[in-house]
């Protein structure tokens, strides 16, 4: 039995992604550093560097990877739409946990990165004729 056969593919993709999404909030009011203390990192080298690495591998996935998986199917889009999201979401555990003065800088890169996901490529394709009708 296959994804599609049951509830249709493009619902799917979007709860998830909507709930990757929406969990954010709650990660950084809940687990977040407490904002009436002063806070510092608890790695020693600059946040931006811890930045880069998830985010750069969000985006390879995004635009890289499922591209080429698409075409496998419903299951593979699946797969690669929650690693990618993972990535992009890991962000904010790096930024509550280990750069909490720097927080910020990894809530915004989380959301650049998991808003790059929104499941637009797996609707279906209209046909996009020459514009013109007879």
């Amino acid at each position: 039995m296959n994804i599609s056969d049951t509830v249709p593919h493009q619902i799917i993709l979007w709860v998830i992604w909507f709930a990757f999404l929406s969990g954010l909030p709650f990660f950084v009011v809940f687990l977040g550093p407490d904002p009436d203390r002063a806070v510092e990192n608890v790695l020693p080298f600059p946040a931006l560097l811890a930045v880069i690495p998830p985010f750069l591998a969000s985006v390879i996935v995004r635009w890289l990877v499922l591209p080429k998986v698409a075409k496998q199917g419903p299951e593979a889009q699946l797969v690669i739409l929650v690693v990618g999201m993972a990535l992009a979401e890991s962000l904010v555990f790096f930024g509550i946990f280990l750069f909490p003065a720097d927080s910020l800088l990894f809530i915004v890169f989380a959301v650049i990165g998991m808003a790059q996901f929104v499941p637009l490529w797996a609707l279906p394709k209209r046909d996009q004729g020459s514009g013109l009708r007879a």
